[in-house]
């Protein structure tokens, strides 16, 4: 907490989260990964005034893979949905699909967070809202009588009761995974070492 405007609380739900993200040894796969993405996370969360610890919420999404999906129709690093995308701006059809573009979705997530926070006023309840949308967050604050989370935590849906704990193990893991002699494999280049190229068609 001293080093981030995040809640980063350690209670018994944290620590067997953290436990469980210790297992996955092959977390070593996505911390290397990380060395390419989180460039551009930065400069995106930097842009917009937001927490960089932010960027681990995206290994929790997709585990750093701009290809992913879910059973629900989420796509990419961020894993918007198709409602919400459109929202932000993300768009496809039969030329482009910036559901899988590392720039725009993660563009579109920041801003969406940074909206999420300033409606919702907690970080926690934000990145929960992320997750269930901002709608049964607010559903859950009513029966808990309280804006605090780890109250509110127990009427969220269960996916999502899950969700921040398992932000908080990333943060940790990402933190002191050499102390748990957790080897990454490292790219050589990062996001920001690619340039983009546009041109210009005339579809007729």
């Amino acid at each position: 907490n001293q080093n981030t405007p995040l809640n980063i609380d350690y209670n018994d739900v944290t620590y067997s989260y953290v436990k469980k993200y210790l297992s996955y040894r092959w977390y070593g796969k996505i911390i290397g990964l990380s060395t390419y993405y989180f460039p551009l996370f930065e400069s995106k969360l930097a842009q917009y005034g937001m927490p960089l610890e932010l960027k681990y919420l995206a290994v929790v999404e997709s585990a750093l893979n701009p290809r992913a999906g879910s059973w629900a129709g989420a796509k990419g690093l961020w894993q918007f949905m198709p409602a919400t995308g459109a929202e932000y701006g993300i768009k496809q059809n039969d030329y482009i699909n910036i559901f899988y573009d590392p720039v725009g979705n993660t563009d579109s997530a920041v801003r969406y967070l940074k909206n999420l926070y300033l409606s919702l006023g907690d970080w926690n309840l934000a990145i929960s809202a992320y997750n269930c949308g901002e709608g049964n967050v607010r559903k859950a604050i009513r029966k808990a009588g309280s804006k605090n989370y780890w109250k509110v935590r127990p009427y969220l849906p269960k996916e999502t009761q899950a969700y921040v704990p398992s932000f908080i193990a990333v943060n940790y893991l990402f933190n002191f995974y050499k102390e748990h002699n957790i080897k990454p494999q490292y790219f050589k280049f990062n996001f920001l070492d690619l340039k983009v190229i546009t041109s210009k068609c005339n579809v007729t």
